[in-house]
């Protein structure tokens, strides 16, 4: 656990003491805080096997401690609410409807993340499944409401559905958090393109092209693991190719360390400490091999245990000629057709 992250819990832990101390109505702050027993554990095992980042922590945090808060009030009467309710020309106590949207647009990000990091699908079944999955959940949580309601007092039932005699509630919950999601989608969207375009040259816009042409021929792909050489331009454009191609396992290394750290902060991926794991696709995203002299800094022993090795250096290297002597696949970007988009020539 990081500093971070620790500090992160023990804000989060505050603030739902806070919330446990003379709740407007117990039995409807415990009813509330079934989710949160279950939540927490449920994040933790995912930091843990799948590894979240800093920003899917912060959001999943700040999202729980909003409904803290109105288990704490009871949704139906927190400070603000109202106000909400004014802004909105509605009677209600919008802090409800206001959490129910902020659930889309804070836990979208981290399951699409998550998403990402375990499945190995092309790049836009990852938008599709993280929004039924945000429906998913909004609507199971309607039921999971219903449910525990009819085995509750009646008053404690009231308070924690707190549907404040819209006969629509449930429809209208789940509608807003659909809208949160979408937003936040379309949000992740435009900044993953903006990124691509704005840190991606044409000439490496043409990379993304060869990759995806070259490598989309391989046989079950989306199953190899692939180490990439490089933290720079190129390297990023190899990594967007390989996801958009479905391609999940994938590792960075780099001897500048914490450039290699922030590219696999960006794109879900891992940070290849050393040479001792399994690999089946090498790409050399360096310019190590412009110079004749250059030698790639990988052991034969270490090439024996790949399948394929891709070098982004045009021409005959030291990686190409020893992997060659070894009987390794080589792709050679010469090998590439010619016939793509003029534009990007």
């Amino acid at each position: 656990m990081t500093r971070y992250q620790k500090v992160l819990s023990v804000i989060f832990f505050a603030v739902w003491l806070w919330a446990a101390i003379d709740p407007t109505f117990r039995q409807t702050w415990f009813l509330e805080n079934i989710p949160i027993f279950i939540f927490v554990p449920l994040v933790i095992i995912a930091g843990r096997y799948v590894g979240l980042s800093t920003t899917s922590y912060t959001l999943i945090a700040v999202f729980m401690m909003l409904h803290i808060v109105g288990a704490h009030f009871t949704y139906e009467k927190v400070p603000g609410g109202y106000w909400l309710g004014d802004l909105f020309s509605s009677d209600r106590n919008m802090y409800d409807r206001f959490v129910h949207m902020c659930f889309g647009l804070l836990v979208t990000y981290p399951a699409f993340e998550a998403l990402r990091k375990v499945l190995k699908i092309r790049e836009y079944w990852y938008y599709f499944f993280t929004f039924n999955f945000i429906m998913m959940f909004a609507a199971g949580y309607e039921i999971i409401e219903w449910i525990t309601s009819i085995k509750s007092n009646p008053e404690a039932s009231m308070a924690y559905i707190g549907a404040q005699g819209d006969i629509w509630d449930t429809q209208i919950d789940m509608y807003v958090a659909g809208l949160g999601g979408l937003f936040t989608l379309s949000v992740v969207f435009v900044l993953m393109q903006r990124a691509i375009s704005s840190h991606v040259s044409p000439s490496n816009s043409y990379v993304v092209i060869e990759m995806k042409r070259v490598l989309q021929d391989l046989p079950n792909l989306q199953d190899k693991k692939v180490l990439i050489f490089g933290a720079g331009n190129t390297a990023m454009a190899c990594i967007y190719a390989l996801q958009a191609l479905g391609v999940k396992d994938i590792s960075i290394m780099n001897r500048t360390e914490s450039k290699a750290l922030a590219l696999a902060e960006q794109f879900g991926i891992q940070y290849a400490k050393g040479l001792e794991i399994l690999t089946d696709i090498l790409i050399n995203a360096t310019p190590i091999g412009l110079k004749p002299v250059d030698i790639f800094p990988v052991s034969n022993e270490f090439l024996s245990r790949t399948e394929y090795v891709f070098d982004m250096v045009y021409g005959q290297t030291d990686l190409q000629t020893r992997a060659k002597k070894i009987g390794i696949k080589v792709i050679d970007r010469r090998d590439i057709p010619t016939d793509l988009p003029s534009k990007l020539l």
